[in-house]
């Protein structure tokens, strides 16, 4: 395939997939339900207290109303409601969380679509481009995609129909969430079980010192011996660790950010 016919076929792929109900403009419509079903949402308001007037903010779960928003463009405003100025670094930009998402999932498309050309770097480069070139004539980047398709779109019709992929969006979220839970605490306890071993090579000393360089390492070579390396990294990732070892030690023995190198 030469290229110009790469390029359409690209080009092609992507406006299909924006088309109602595309890969595309569903995984557009998924992200934006996410955040109205599952994100919070923020009420500031003005205190007077005694002469003096604050600046509060509440976080209201749950706190968007499907009714309220006639177009997908009015819910982009409003998220994540008004936060206050005390609170405006902290909150997401819709719009440009939007234009983030949809640039990489082009950049997927595209990048899937000449990776088995095995061309060298600067072919790769050159083709990718002009993709881009040619995405940019037709309308297709972000901004575009935003303004004309995402905004206008009818914010109940559209919302209702991704509800329950949201849904599994957040079941999958809060999946993880224990998982990772739960890696914890085995973590933790492995850390436990070999912190025990590891007061008993340390002695009486409160804490390793920059001057204990050799003992310390002599005591992990004895924890790797008996736990294996995998163990030993999740203990010296964990405070048992840390406040067993004073921290010019650690910047002897883990200079890069404390890096682990056993």
């Amino acid at each position: 395939m030469d290229k110009n016919s790469l390029i359409d076929k690209i080009t092609s792929s992507i406006k299909s997939q924006l088309s109602e109900n595309g890969l595309l403009y569903n995984k557009i419509f998924v992200f934006i339900a996410d955040k109205f079903y599952n994100s919070i949402r923020y009420k500031t308001y003005f205190s007077n207290l005694n002469g003096a007037f604050r600046e509060l903010t509440e976080v209201i779960e749950n706190g968007y109303n499907i009714d309220d928003y006639e177009t997908v463009a009015d819910f982009i405003n409003d998220y994540p409601g008004y936060a206050g100025l005390s609170r405006i670094d902290e909150v997401e930009n819709l719009n440009e969380s939007l234009k983030f998402k949809i640039d990489n999932d082009i950049s997927s498309i595209v990048n899937l679509d000449i990776a088995g050309l095995n061309l060298d770097d600067y072919d790769f480069t050159c083709l990718r481009q002009a993709v881009y070139d040619r995405l940019k004539e037709e309308g297709l980047t972000s901004e575009n995609i935003i303004e004309k398709i995402v905004k206008p779109a009818p914010f109940r019709e559209t919302i209702l129909k991704y509800e329950r992929s949201a849904d599994r969006i957040e079941e999958k979220r809060e999946l993880s969430k224990r998982e990772a839970e739960e890696i914890e605490i085995q973590e933790d306890l492995i850390a436990q079980a070999i912190y025990e071993d590891f007061e008993e090579l340390k002695g009486r000393k409160e804490k390793y010192g920059k001057d204990d360089v050799d003992e310390l390492r002599n005591a992990l070579s004895n924890l790797l011996e008996k736990f294996g390396r995998d163990k030993v990294k999740i203990f010296i990732r964990s405070i048992y660790f840390r406040k067993s070892v004073d921290r010019s030690i650690l910047e002897v023995l883990f200079p890069e950010n404390f890096a682990i190198k056993i």
